[in-house]
C-alpha cells in the first residue's frame, strides 16, 4: 500500500503530531493551566521602592540623554517606579477586548506612595532653583503632577509632558522626589535633553 506523499495529508499528520505532544506534555503536568492562551495576569499591588528619570523621544533604541539636541514639541518627561509586588488581585490587566501576553503590560496599584513632586536643582528661565514645578507636568488625561493622589492602575513608566515655553537650547536640570507613606523619600537628579525651540 502506497503512502500519500500529498502536501495536504502532510501538514495533517504533523498537526496531529503536535496535538499529540501537547496532549501528553498537559497530561504529564500537576496543575493546568486555566488560561492557556496566555492573557494578561492580573492587577498588582506593589510599594515603590525607587525611581528613575528619562527623557523621550526614544532615539532608535534608546531615551534621549543629556547630550542629545531635540525639537521641544516632541519632550517627554518619563518617571520609572521601581515596584515590590504585595500581592495581585483580581481582574486582567493589557488592552481592551482579549488581551494575549504579547500585549500585556504589567499594572500595579501603588500602595506607599504619598506624592510625586518635581523641583529644579538650577534656575530655568525665570523660575529660580529649589522651586517646586509639578504643576507644569501633564499625563496623558490632562491631570497636573502635582494634583495626583491616586497611583493605583498604573504602569511602571509615568509619562508627562511639559506644560512651559522654554528657551532655546536650554536645559532642564531637576529633582524628582517620591514621598513614601512612611515618611521616607526617595530621589533623583536629572537633566534633560537640550531644547530646541525654532
Amino acid at each position: 500500500m502506497k503512502i500519500s506523499t500529498h502536501p495536504k495529508f502532510k501538514l495533517t499528520v504533523i498537526l496531529m503530531g503536535l496535538y499529540m505532544s501537547m496532549m501528553v506534555l498537559v497530561s504529564c503536568m500537576d496543575e493546568v493551566d486555566p488560561d492557556p492562551m496566555g492573557t494578561c495576569s492580573s492587577t498588582q499591588n506593589a510599594n515603590a521602592i525607587d525611581l528613575k528619570v528619562k527623557y523621550g523621544p526614544y532615539l532608535g533604541s534608546s531615551f534621549a540623554t543629556e547630550s542629545d539636541k531635540i525639537p521641544f514639541s516632541e519632550f517627554v518627561y518619563y518617571i520609572e517606579l521601581f515596584p515590590e509586588v504585595i500581592a495581585e488581585t483580581k481582574g486582567q490587566a493589557g488592552f481592551p477586548g482579549r488581551a494575549y501576553a504579547l500585549s500585556c503590560v504589567a499594572i500595579y496599584n501603588f500602595k506607599n506612595i504619598t506624592r510625586i513632586a518635581i523641583e529644579l536643582t538650577e534656575p530655568f528661565k525665570e523660575i529660580p532653583a529649589g522651586t517646586d514645578i509639578s504643576t507644569l507636568f501633564l499625563n496623558g488625561r490632562q491631570e497636573k503632577l502635582s494634583d495626583m493622589e491616586n497611583f493605583e492602575g498604573l504602569t511602571q513608566f509615568l509619562e508627562f509632558k511639559f506644560d512651559f515655553v522654554p528657551e532655546n537650547n536650554s536645559q532642564l536640570k531637576t529633582k524628582t522626589i517620591l514621598y513614601l507613606n512612611d515618611g521616607t523619600q526617595k530621589s533623583f537628579e536629572s537633566t534633560s535633553p537640550v531644547f530646541l525651540t525654532n
